[in-house]
This record gives structure tokens, C-alpha cells and sequence, in this order.
């Protein structure tokens, strides 16, 4: 087990009955929502071994409690999902380390372990994003929750920022990640109860986009007004402030929370993470302007580009190198020594290109003592080393193949109208990932929750005479719903 000991195996044996406990307080889409969110962002990070199973994590023991309090409060949700061609990369990614066992001669054992670690990690999280995260309400409330969790998150990275990363430590005895990468920039870049600095950037930067364009797209505000607690109720006659204060829930306090959480990003010191948030907007915001598809199809484009020319050498990344070094050197040398890295990886990844080498670090690079040469920081480095092409391809397919037919579906005049403005964004979001797991290699179950979700209204869609449908279709082919032009125009 990793560090954190006692605390750690306290912590999780409490969780499981707590998420229980929730399914039977809460309605089960905003139990699902509220325990994904509450492990992700406050349990301990660490991994407890128990051989030949699993690890058992914070969100493993979180999605085997959902699956416990599903079958307590409504079995008939286990058992109604209709499979669909689109749920297949999933579910062949989650088996991908039985091929490139049975390739590598390592055995159906091995295999059919490291396919149910892939389960665990990747396939729950998925399912029950499948089975909950079913139209475009729910993909609303999921937005609006991860939003709600990047506010939530504010003081504790304000708070390490100025003390640096110690949340971790002081309530779990111990620092999740190594305290010298945490040093950017003349400061501090925050973990609090994430793996890295960078999980905590992209959260951040997430949460910052759904704030940003639910605000322009008219969804923000009306929550707010529904959802403040000290509100008067419907019942009663409304006081003499009530007229400021539904002034104040409707221009003021979303764009002041929306700025609050830009403001902390910045902060984060993540500059991936910024960029990728710029990219996420600017996509979002020229396809509502330009009601066409090319800066998303740009966006999809990104992943299979970028493995492609590293993979075969068609580019070195060496301009990016030399592009940086005008302005920040030491950070030019960390951006090319990932580079070089990939370089000595994909090699010995193309010796075995289909399946890769399997695990047990196989596909690493060492010398005749046994020591590693290399080091790997992205995801699809990683895949391609031990599940080859056929392994890495079924990751990115699973995650970019949806957003295509969700385009598709749901035509970018639309993306600005309240009730897609949700699922327009967590869908950029969910290519943002994909972009962010090229440098990375961060594996965050909200994102495969989401994809879930979206899988299910693309695969699902909506009976005919729906209203939802129905305005979608009738939206206007020369002009933005009102909402985006209001928001436009401003």
C-alpha cells in the first residue's frame, strides 16, 4: 500500500457505507453526482494492493458503493442499459491488456488482471455515466455539479498557493505527490487532495469554461436564482429586499463567481492547463459565432495529429522547444527532455506496434543493470509502449468518436441555446482531456463519467415529438438562438 497507512484504510472503509447512505438520502442522479464529486475532491489519494485484484482506490470504492446503493434503491437502472456500436471502444479498451498478454505469451491470467484493473479505472466510472448520465437534463446537472466543485475548491488552492501544497499531509500524514514539482513561477502550484498539480489545473480550468459559457449562454443565472438557499420560498409574500437581491443572483453574483474562478486558475500556475482552457473557449465562442463546425473538427483533429507525426518522426517538437526558450529556458529544458523521451519510447514501442509489450515493464527502456532510462509522462506514450496501437486507438476512439456523432446530432446553431449550452461545453471538455493526456498521463474518472453520459444521448437520442428535439431542429439556420445573440452582441 502507499503511504498514508491506517488513515487511508479508515478513510475508504467509512466511504463505502457513506455512499450508500447517500443513495438513500438523495435522489440517485444527484447521489451519483454528489459522491463522484465528494471522493474525487477530498478523499486521500492512494492505492491499497491486495494482489492479483485491483487496486483499491478512492473512486473504485466510490463506484462499487453507486453500483450497492443502485441495486438498494433502483436494481431496474443495473439491468435497463441497452448496449450500443458506440459503448464497443470502451468496452474493447477495457480488454485490451488480455491481447497484449496473450501477444506477449504472458498468459490469459495476466491479461484478464489487467483487464479488470481497466474496469475498475476506466469501465465503471463509464457505466455508471451511461446508466445516469442518460439526456441532456442530466448532462446539465453535471455540468452545473463540476462547476460547483471547481468553486467548492477555491479557498483550499488559494490556501496552498499562499502555504503551500499541505492540505494532503496535515489531514493524511503524508505529501500524494513529490513537493519539488510543486514550485512554479516564484510560488507554489497547489495538490490539495489530488495526485498532481496538474490534475488540480485541469480542474480547474474545466470548471472555469462551464462557469464561462453557461454565464453567456443564460444557464448560470437562472440556476443561481433557483437554487440560493436563504431565498424566499414561493409560498410566502416577498420582502422588501427581494427585489435587489434577485438583481444581484442574476447580473451580479454569477459573473462575480465565474471571475472568482478564472481568478484561481490563473493562480494554479498551470500553463497547460491555461492554454487548454483558452482553446476551449475559443472553440466554444467562434462555433457560436460562426454556427460552423471547423474549430471543434480542428479540436478532434489535435490527438490523432499529434501521435501521428511523433510516432513516425515526421516532427521532433523542436520549434515548440526553441519557441519557449525566448521566454521561459528552464521550462524549455523540462518540455525538451519529454520530447526526447517520447522519441526513445516510440522506438521500442514500434517494435511491437499492434499490442505492445504487455506490462511489467516491458515496454520501458533500461540499461544492463536494470535501471530506467526514460521517463514517461504521457498517456499515449504509455499506451502505445504497453497496449500498442491497437490499445492506444481504442482509448482516444472511445473518447473523440462520440463528440463527432454528438456534432452531428446537435448542430453548432444550437450550442448556445440553454438547454445544449451544458452539453456543448462538456463536450469540448471532453476533447480538452484528450489533448491534455498527450504531454500527461492523468487518469480522472469525472472525465470517464462524462463520456458515459454523452454516449448515452448520442446512442439514446430523444423520441420523436419531443420538445427538446423539436427546437433544435426548427432552430434558425441564419440567425443564433436569442440566448447567443444576446450573449454575442455583448
Amino acid at each position: 500500500m502507499e503511504s498514508g497507512g491506517f488513515m487511508v484504510v479508515l478513510m475508504y472503509v467509512i466511504w463505502f457505507p457513506v455512499v450508500v447512505v447517500i443513495f438513500l438520502r438523495f435522489p440517485p442522479r444527484k447521489a451519483v453526482l454528489l459522491s463522484f464529486l465528494a471522493a474525487w475532491l477530498f478523499l486521500p489519494v492512494a492505492r491499497i494492493d491486495v494482489g492479483g485484484m485491483p487496486d483499491i482506490t478512492k473512486m473504485s470504492v466510490t463506484c462499487l458503493g453507486i453500483l450497492l446503493g443502485t441495486a438498494l434503491t433502483d436494481v431496474k437502472r443495473l439491468v435497463a442499459l441497452r448496449p450500443s456500436l458506440m459503448d464497443l471502444p470502451m468496452a474493447l479498451y477495457c480488454f485490451s491488456p488480455l491481447a497484449s498478454s496473450l501477444s506477449n505469451g504472458l498468459g490469459p491470467y495476466d491479461g484478464l488482471s489487467g483487464s479488470l484493473s481497466e474496469i475498475f479505472v476506466w469501465g465503471l466510472p463509464y457505466y455508471v455515466g451511461r446508466i445516469y448520465i442518460t439526456d441532456l437534463k442530466a448532462v446539465r446537472q453535471l455540468a452545473l455539479a463540476v462547476f460547483a466543485g471547481g468553486l467548492v475548491y477555491v479557498p483550499f488552492c488559494l490556501f496552498e498557493v499562499r502555504f503551500s501544497p499541505q492540505l494532503h499531509r496535515l489531514i493524511y500524514g503524508y505529501h500524494q505527490h513529490s513537493f519539488a514539482q510543486t514550485v512554479r513561477y516564484g510560488g507554489y502550484r497547489p495538490m490539495v487532495f489530488m495526485e498532481h498539480g496538474l490534475m488540480v489545473g485541469i480542474w480547474m480550468a474545466a470548471g472555469s469554461v462551464i462557469g464561462v459559457w453557461l454565464l453567456a449562454s443564460g444557464v448560470l443565472a437562472p440556476f443561481l436564482r433557483r437554487n440560493v438557499p436563504f431565498f424566499p420560498g414561493h409560498d410566502r409574500p416577498d420582502p422588501p429586499w427581494q427585489g435587489t437581491l434577485n438583481h444581484i443572483c442574476s447580473n451580479l453574483l454569477p459573473s462575480f463567481l465565474v471571475g472568482v474562478m478564472l481568478l484561481t486558475t490563473v493562480m494554479v500556475k498551470s500553463t497547460g492547463a491555461l492554454l487548454l482552457m483558452i482553446a476551449a473557449l475559443s472553440t466554444l465562442f467562434a462555433a457560436a459565432k460562426t454556427r460552423i463546425a471547423i474549430p471543434l473538427l480542428f479540436l478532434l483533429l489535435v490527438p490523432p495529429a499529434y501521435i501521428g507525426t511523433r510516432t513516425f518522426g515526421a516532427w521532433d517538437g523542436m520549434n515548440v522547444v526553441r519557441a519557449i526558450a525566448r521566454v521561459r529556458p528552464d521550462r524549455a529544458q523540462s518540455v525538451a527532455f519529454r520530447f526526447e523521451n517520447e522519441t526513445l519510447l516510440t522506438k521500442k514501442a514500434l517494435q511491437r506496434p499492434a499490442f505492445g509489450w504487455g506490462g511489467w515493464g516491458r515496454s520501458r527502456i533500461r540499461d544492463a543493470e536494470g535501471r530506467d532510462l526514460a521517463v514517461t509522462d504521457g498517456m499515449w506514450i504509455i499506451l502505445l509502449g504497453t497496449r500498442g496501437f491497437y490499445g492506444m486507438g481504442l482509448f482516444f476512439l472511445a473518447f473523440l468518436a462520440p463528440v463527432y456523432f454528438l456534432w452531428r446530432r446537435f448542430p453548432m446553431r444550437t450550442w448556445c441555446m440553454p438547454e445544449v449550452a451544458p452539453f456543448a461545453v462538456m463536450t469540448v471538455l471532453l476533447v480538452i482531456y484528450c489533448i491534455d493526456n498527450l504531454p500527461n498521463g492523468m487518469v480522472n474518472p469525472i472525465f470517464a463519467l462524462t463520456l458515459g453520459g454523452l454516449t448515452a444521448v448520442a446512442a439514446t437520442g430523444y423520441p420523436t415529438g419531443d420538445p427538446l428535439t423539436d427546437a433544435v431542429e426548427d432552430a434558425p439556420q441564419g440567425e443564433s438562438a436569442p440566448a447567443a445573440t444576446r450573449v454575442l452582441a455583448s
